[in-house]
């Protein structure tokens, strides 16, 4: 079975709201507000990472990015990849995604290891 793209499909305004090649096949989109460490300000600045992206720069260096995207998924490993030089200010349930997230990488870090023989 061959799949048919519908008529209407447009990918422009499908990726519109997605993050990178990630879309979680919805129309709904948040508002991400992002503040990004002085050490980490100017890189995100330099890269164009979503079409709805917008910068506020403080005095103190950091950077806050606002976008609209329709998945936290991706948006979350990103923020990640910056380790403390990043943190996710809104909307609260990518906040609390993201807490979960960090309490079971240190929970995994609190068990024994276990290292195969």
């Amino acid at each position: 079975m061959q799949y048919a793209v519908p008529d209407n499909f447009s990918l422009e305004d499908w990726q519109q709201s997605a993050f990178g090649v990630y879309h979680s096949g919805t129309s709904d989109t948040h508002t991400v507000r992002i503040r990004f460490a002085k050490e980490s300000a100017r890189y995100v600045q330099e890269g164009f990472w979503h079409s709805s992206q917008q910068f506020e720069p403080h005095p103190n260096g950091a950077v806050i990015l606002t976008m609209q995207v329709n998945d936290f998924a991706p948006v979350i490993k990103w923020i990640l990849s910056f380790d403390r030089n990043a943190v996710a200010l809104e909307p609260n349930e990518l906040v609390a995604e993201i807490q979960a997230d960090l309490n079971h990488m240190q929970a995994a870090y609190m068990l024994p290891q276990q290292i195969p023989k």
